[in-house]
């Protein structure tokens, strides 16, 4: 079950998302390679984990993706957009904070969204 590879799919392929970002070449995995063309979103999985098991077997599982949007600017909408896209296949924002940075010219702001999934879920 690859919850990662369908967040991908939901970011990679929000128009609304890449207008705000400038582009798919804007969202990246875990941490920018560049702070040179902000604003830029990054993803990753921190937390995956098996709550229910079937005979012996796992069969459902909690997936916290994590989304970090950096930028020159306000992040509010970026964030507005990511919680109704996660919200939209029923993840829950479980956390959201600015993060303190010691160069203020920019902006990080940390999102985590969580969702319990079943094998039928990922079909």
């Amino acid at each position: 079950m690859d919850t990662k590879a369908k967040a991908w799919t939901l970011l990679s392929t929000d128009v609304a998302l890449l207008a705000l970002i400038g582009g798919i070449d804007h969202l990246e995995e875990i941490y920018p390679k560049s702070f040179e063309a902000l604003p830029i979103v990054t993803y990753t999985e921190t937390n995956k984990r098996t709550v229910t098991w079937y005979d012996n077997r796992p069969k459902a599982y909690e997936s916290t993706i994590q989304i970090d949007v950096w930028s020159y600017t306000n992040t509010s909408a970026i964030e507005e957009e990511l919680e109704n896209l996660f919200g939209g296949v029923l993840y829950s924002l479980d956390f959201s904070q600015d993060v303190p940075n010691t160069d203020d010219s920019i902006k990080h702001r940390v999102m985590r969204f969580r969702r319990a999934f079943t094998p039928d879920d990922l079909d």
